[in-house]
């Protein structure tokens, strides 16, 4: 993915938290976040949080679907 502009607004990093979480984003984009969320209070909050959430479910045991 390749971005021609030097910041992003919350919306545009909003749009690629999954992948960012995920560790999927090249390193620009990425980087790109990073510089975003250091200068945004409510975003950092909203990643902490997000991420928090992401890793509570993953530690879920994994139960099987009944037929």
């Amino acid at each position: 993915m390749s971005h021609d502009h030097a910041s992003m607004t919350c919306r545009e990093m909003v749009e690629h938290l999954s992948e960012y979480l995920d560790g999927e984003l090249d390193a620009a984009l990425r980087a790109m976040i990073d510089a975003h969320e250091g200068e945004c209070p409510p975003c950092r909050a909203f990643v902490r949080t997000l991420a928090a959430t992401v890793a509570a479910v993953r530690a879920l045991p994994r139960e099987p679907l009944p037929p």
